[in-house]
């Protein structure tokens, strides 16, 4: 069965409602169900989750790669505030096929400026700081203080390489979640609408990184 994909102790990336939650696993191979420890900080995306709620299992075999292991569905969650738990059903069959990334993910740490836009049009709003943590030429990690929601616009502007060159990347805002116990946010982020010279810029500065 696919309970027997992990071990009580190992780590579990569960998605829900375009929800992620990270935690420890407890396995319980009688009855086919697996318990998630759900960090603090994530209590209050609880609440969105129904019981019978489907989600993708996810796997972390190692810091660099992790394994898609099937679906599932929510059994129940507790919401002690010390607590927290994601209970869920085992999958039935364990895939273990590599988790599909389209792009090479490059680990980093760059000050940006994040302009909003209404539909990536001319007019840009005052800038708001954040930080890049990872990218790739499909998208984009960005940490900020600032409540963007899933579908925003924006443009991020940074400079790359050692010319310091800067770059306008156009994105949309496809998920976030809360930076542990921080004020800060951790988007993430797809690039929109890159003009052949401008990817020409991100790659050939991708080509200098170390990969994530």
């Amino acid at each position: 069965m696919g309970k027997n994909f992990c071990e009580t102790g190992s780590y579990l990336f569960v998605r829900v409602k375009d929800i992620n939650f990270k935690g420890k696993v407890s396995v319980d191979k009688a009855s086919d169900r697996i318990t998630v420890e759900v960090p603090v900080c994530w209590l209050p995306y609880l609440d969105k989750i129904n019981e019978n709620d489907k989600c993708s299992l996810t796997y972390k075999a190692d810091e660099k790669q992790g394994y898609l292991v099937g679906t599932g569905s929510v059994i129940e969650k507790k919401t002690d505030p010390s607590h927290p738990l994601l209970v869920v059903t085992s999958p039935d069959k364990v895939e273990q096929r590599n988790e599909l990334r389209r792009y090479k993910r490059f680990g980093v740490f760059m000050f940006t400026c994040i302009y909003q836009s209404e539909e990536l049009k001319d007019e840009l709003l005052k800038p708001i700081n954040g930080t890049v943590v990872d990218i790739s030429l499909g998208g984009c990690l960005v940490l900020a203080d600032y409540p963007f929601k899933i579908g925003d616009f924006m443009v991020l502007d940074f400079s790359v390489g050692y010319s310091e060159e800067n770059i306008n990347l156009k994105c949309m805002v496809r998920n976030s979640r809360p930076f542990y116990e921080s004020k800060l946010n951790l988007y993430g982020l797809e690039f929109i609408k890159m003009e052949r010279e401008t990817e020409d810029k991100l790659e050939n500065f991708l080509a200098t990184l170390p990969l994530h």
